[in-house]
């Protein structure tokens, strides 16, 4: 087809003198031959380039969705796999704080205390701090009952 198209140029072209009719009645049987020549297209063929370009539409279309599931599912797993990672690491630490709470209870059910605090060092210090919350405990506890009798003896009045 490019040599037909470079021959016919010449012939096509503006800045040419159209040949004369002696000349195309002389070269209309050889146009007809190479005419004949050129092969033509199936038009079964056509259809089968039609329908393959469908299916590759189709095809890419199909896996551009796939495509998109797959990032969606990525991103799903990636934050079910960092939501695991917290649940492992909080279950970890509530398992370490449950170990520490139950070797404290053994401790603190061994009992003998009086021994315990006699014997250390600490033990009057301890005993002093304890009193004192003691008597911070029955001071807000001797405010509390004021303050109720004097509001029930003001409710008792209003009535």
């Amino acid at each position: 087809t490019r040599i037909i198209q470079t021959l016919s140029a010449q012939l096509m072209s503006p800045f040419t003198f159209p040949p004369s009719f002696d000349e195309v009645e002389d070269m209309l049987p050889l146009l007809v031959a190479t005419l004949e020549l050129v092969p033509r297209s199936n038009p079964r063929a056509a259809l089968a380039i039609k329908s393959l370009h469908l299916s590759a539409l189709d095809l890419i279309s199909t896996l551009s969705v796939l495509a998109d599931s797959l990032h969606m599912i990525r991103q799903t797993t990636s934050s079910a796999s960092r939501r695991l990672k917290a649940v492992k690491d909080a279950i970890k630490e509530l398992k370490i704080e449950t170990e520490l709470w139950e070797a404290g209870i053994k401790w603190v059910e061994q009992g003998n205390w009086d021994q315990r605090l006699s014997n250390r060092q600490c033990g009057n210090i301890c005993e002093n701090l304890v009193g004192g919350f003691n008597e911070v405990c029955e001071w807000w506890e001797q405010s509390i009952r004021e303050e109720f009798t004097n509001f029930g003896a003001l409710e008792l009045k209003a009535v």
